[in-house]
């Protein structure tokens, strides 16, 4: 039976969360429901390519911590049967529409990230309001997902939050997924780079940790030679070129910027290296997978080892230790077909099309 499913997100700018929602909307629509993005403020990132048949909302709320009554006042007008949001102050304005406004239908809230580092590394009264907050309000909404079991271990021990919570990967894996590696590159002469090429993709900020990386390569290129290809933006580029001229690597190390579409760039890598201090996920290691490209990571909190299965399929070593990162990229070059095709298969567990089923299961729940 056709039901009114309603997400809620701060806007579509392409955010790692908000791209979990427009991956899972296209797949609710084709389950024949009736698909609302609701968005605080209309801003929409370039990329953003939905069907006709997904309604797009604005609240037209200057700040999400603002938009709680208007979020009200949507909710009573259409009446939808579920309302399934993201981000953390979204979250608490979905809760209180469950506990204050009103609202009869489900409430499912998701959390895509280490809610105790995000709080820690942000303004202070967030720091200190926001726990408070989420201790009182989350349990108000009828279930919680996260995107790996350590989430949901950090939002019972940090928070003490008890509340039903369920563990759903994120959607990697849109429809026609196989044809977007074989899409032209932006990039066309990263393709004559010498090999064995190592990957890593991401913003240039300190959750990545790429100086560790670059220690690592270094470590790695005086052994085997090759390139190492970091793609991503952000404050950090500049430190980390004085870095790699430092280290005297600064010829072996391509930073192209920000490439769109990205995943052209995994058929070309040897390596996947992810050297993140902190994940809710990595989804890199799903889209390099996906390309049978073996990977190697950080042991990080928290989704690494969940997508990796405890390292079955790639190679996990210790946050912030360059040289294992560099003995785990010649681990990962030596990875067998076998292993290759049982990581790929593990991949598929992130199509949107299985992922979007779980997420349902949840929030039509009767």
């Amino acid at each position: 039976m056709a039901k009114k499913i309603c997400i809620y997100l701060p806007n579509m700018v392409g955010g790692g969360a908000e791209r979990v929602m427009l991956n899972l909307a296209p797949e609710f629509a084709k389950a024949g429901h009736a698909v609302t993005l609701l968005v605080d403020r209309m801003q929409q990132d370039y990329a953003v390519n939905l069907p006709e048949s997904i309604t797009v909302a604005s609240l037209d709320a200057k700040r999400t911590m603002l938009a709680a009554p208007k979020l009200f006042r949507y909710l009573k007008q259409h009446q939808p049967d579920a309302l399934l949001s993201c981000m953390l102050f979204n979250n608490l304005n979905a809760s209180v529409a469950k506990r204050c406004g009103g609202f009869k239908g489900r409430v499912i809230l998701t959390d895509h990230n280490m809610m105790s580092v995000q709080l820690e590394r942000g303004a202070p009264h967030h720091r200190y309001l926001a726990p408070l907050l989420l201790r009182w309000l989350y349990p108000a909404a009828d279930r919680l997902i996260v995107v790996s079991p350590g989430i949901e271990d950090d939002m019972r021990d940090a928070f003490g939050l008890n509340m039903p919570i369920t563990v759903i990967g994120n959607p990697i894996l849109s429809e026609g997924w196989e044809q977007q590696y074989r899409a032209p590159l932006a990039r066309p002469e990263l393709t004559d780079l010498p090999r064995p090429r190592v990957l890593a993709v991401g913003r240039m900020v300190p959750q990545k940790d790429f100086p560790t990386l670059l220690n690592a390569y270094a470590l790695f290129h005086k052994k085997h030679g090759g390139s190492l290809i970091l793609a991503g933006d952000g404050a950090g580029a500049a430190a980390l070129r004085q870095q790699a001229a430092a280290l005297g690597i600064a010829a072996h190390v391509h930073m192209p910027g920000f490439v769109d579409p990205v995943y052209p760039l995994y058929p070309l890598a040897d390596v996947l290296a992810l050297s993140s201090a902190w994940e809710g996920f990595g989804n890199v290691l799903v889209e390099a997978m996906a390309a049978n490209v073996p990977v190697v990571s950080t042991d990080c909190r928290t989704g690494p080892s969940f997508i990796l299965n405890k390292g079955e399929h790639g190679v996990l070593v210790p946050v912030g230790d360059a040289a294992a990162l560099a003995s785990g990229m010649e681990a990962a070059l030596g990875r067998s077909e076998k292993q290759r095709s049982a990581a790929l298969q593990r991949a598929l567990d992130f199509r949107s099309d299985s992922v979007a089923q779980q997420y349902l299961r949840v929030l039509l729940q009767d």
